[in-house]
């Protein structure tokens, strides 16, 4: 698989299935919100994922890098306030 089908898949999945999650809950999606959504921070992680193991790294070294710039990028996100546009 290409680099960036790999990007796509892991984010579409990420995405899809927090998506499913929210309406089985009956919450707005997060994907439908304007702050720096799941699907920025999901595709950050797929990406350094991609990057790292394109390095040679561990797969687990890997992962590992992937899980912390998403989860960095979510926290930072929220911290700081960012938004993304509206969508209109």
């Amino acid at each position: 698989m290409s680099a960036l089908g790999a990007v796509l898949l892991g984010t579409v999945s990420a995405v899809g299935g927090g998506a499913i999650r929210d309406l089985l809950t009956g919450s707005v999606p997060v994907v439908l919100r304007h702050d720096v959504s799941a699907a920025v921070a999901t595709a950050t992680g797929a990406t350094v994922t991609v990057v790292a193991l394109r390095c040679n790294a561990p797969r687990p070294v890997a992962a590992a890098l992937g899980v912390t710039a998403c989860a960095a990028l979510s926290l930072v996100a929220m911290y700081l306030g960012w938004r993304l546009p509206p969508l209109s």
